[in-house]
């Protein structure tokens, strides 16, 4: 994740920060705090400001806008980034550590698993039910039904109710092995007596 450009004085989330951490007054700071407390008092800005550069350890003992402008950006920042940004990171660790690819070869093959949408084009999907009536059929004894997401080389297995196992054995209804993209076909040898259920049908991707 990268670092958010109105939120200069942070580095979350991209990295961590590494702030100077605050202290107390020590012996050696008595003199130049009095020095700084006494300036400031005395509205002598400019000289309390380079006292301060002066002496680095001092500044560690005041907690002035600057700490707190930087302490503002990084809580805006975590604010921001579990608000909006934290699905899309988490989403992207859990890739990296369960190790989806869908391309993986040799070794990966070990540390990797297809996403849900490689395994659906692997293993197929099923369909709802539907009726086929006897008005369905045509004049050669063969129905098509339509789906687009059947590929030209998928294999379709289609499972009948069991009150139509009558009508489609009379019929000598069969799935054709090929007929296009897009569909599939059954054909019969005579015009089934009946309606026949479809429970579903399953598509297999055989080139997934």
């Amino acid at each position: 994740m990268a670092k958010y450009n109105d939120l200069p004085l942070t580095n979350f989330p991209d990295t961590e920060d590494t702030w100077a951490r605050m202290q107390d007054i020590t012996v050696n700071l008595i003199t130049v705090a009095q020095q700084y407390n006494t300036l400031w008092e005395s509205g002598d800005v400019t000289g309390a400001n380079t006292l301060l550069e002066n002496n680095p350890g001092l500044v560690n003992t005041i907690f002035n806008a600057d700490k707190w402008n930087k302490l503002r950006d990084a809580i805006i920042s975590m604010e921001r980034f579990y608000l909006n940004d934290v699905q899309t990171f988490i989403d992207r660790v859990a890739q990296h550590t369960i190790g989806i690819k869908d391309d993986a070869a040799g070794d990966e093959k070990i540390t990797n698993t297809y996403s849900a949408n490689k395994i659906d084009q692997l293993t197929g999907y099923y369909s709802n039910s539907f009726e086929i009536a006897v008005s369905d059929w045509s004049s050669d004894f063969t129905y098509t039904h339509e789906d687009a997401s059947i590929g030209e080389d998928d294999i379709v297995e289609v499972y009948f109710n069991s009150d139509s196992y009558t009508a489609v054995s009379k019929a000598q209804i069969r799935v054709m092995s090929s007929s296009g993209p897009g569909n599939f076909m059954l054909k019969a040898k005579k015009v089934p007596i009946g309606t026949i259920t479809v429970d579903f049908y399953k598509v297999v991707k055989k080139n997934g």
